[in-house]
């Protein structure tokens, strides 16, 4: 019994020396994780420092002579962009003058049709309505010109 009691207080002290360790490897991989963020911070910013000093750099110029050209190359791109706009808004237009004179055609055809339907049907008599025999052209054709 002495024995096991012995053995107990051993263990027990083997492991409170176990936590013991792993709350100090704890401890010190949090100071290490913080090093670790801090180093990470101190080069972004550091290659940040750089960036900027190599743009600061760069970025002398002369205001009275260096404006003018970026001024000219912001006024050609203006330009460039209101020229797209003209040509769509011509390239819109190509079409449309035959789909008019194509619906045009198919409403006075329509028309035409209805009228006729109507006088076959007898809802409306020839001689109170007049259906007009259209003048039908093939191919261009030439007229004669009266001469005034």
């Amino acid at each position: 019994m002495a024995e096991n009691e012995g053995q107990l207080k051993l263990h027990e002290e083997a492991y409170g020396n176990n936590v013991t360790k792993i709350k100090h490897a704890s401890g010190k991989l949090s100071d290490v994780r913080n090093k670790i963020q801090q180093y990470d911070a101190d080069l972004k910013m550091s290659r940040a420092e750089a960036e900027m000093a190599k743009l600061a750099g760069e970025f002398n110029f002369d205001v009275s002579t260096d404006f003018g050209q970026i001024e000219q190359v912001i006024n050609d791109k203006i330009s460039l962009n209101r020229a797209k706009v003209r040509v769509a808004a011509d390239m819109s237009g190509d079409g449309v003058a035959d789909i008019q004179h194509e619906q045009a055609m198919e409403k006075a055809l329509g028309d035409q049709a209805l009228k006729e339907f109507e006088v076959q049907m007898g809802l409306v008599t020839p001689e109170t309505t007049p259906v007009k025999e259209a003048t039908k052209e093939l191919g261009p054709a030439e007229r004669a010109v009266e001469k005034a």
